[in-house]
């Protein structure tokens, strides 16, 4: 197993509602999502505001107020493929799900897995270099699970 395989797989807005592309609903018959790369660097920020009640001038409990799109940034080694990202039924722009694989050897797991859904590219930069090519991955999602003992691309 790769120590951090990042998939893609083409998604559609079109789940039964308008918050379709935060589940995990690929577009009809996409293309395979084959790992694409290897990754060397992975990170991703998730944001929720949350509001700290009081009662009489003193905190007593917090609420959610809100969550941002999850900011992800990888830097991969190119493999030549990369499984394009399709405006689908119900998508105003064009979105994927990413999925990211790390091996798990000191719990005798198969892995970890990270799932992303509704992503949409921000930037992309391509790198020659000797030791090998790489892509800069900049991209949002919707929302995300994660981590969990199981995926679906691999």
């Amino acid at each position: 197993m790769l120590e951090g395989a990042l998939s893609f797989v083409q998604a559609s807005a079109s789940a039964g509602d308008a918050s379709g592309a935060r589940d995990w609903a690929t577009a009809s018959a996409p293309p395979s999502a084959l790992n694409v790369a290897y990754v060397t660097n992975f990170s991703f920020t998730s944001a929720r505001t949350i509001n700290t009640m009081s009662n009489r001038g003193l905190p007593t409990h917090h609420k959610n107020g809100g969550a941002q799109p999850i900011q992800v940034n990888a830097t991969v080694q190119w493999t030549g493929s990369f499984t394009g990202f399709a405006t689908a039924s119900g998508a105003t722009m064009p979105m994927a799900h990413a999925e990211l694989k790390v091996s798990n050897p000191e719990e005798g797991g198969t892995g970890r897995y990270f799932q992303f859904h509704g992503i949409a590219d921000q930037q992309i930069p391509f790198t020659e270099a000797n030791d090998g090519d790489t892509l800069a991955l900049s991209f949002i999602a919707l929302g995300m699970v994660g981590p969990t003992g199981s995926g679906y691309l691999a």
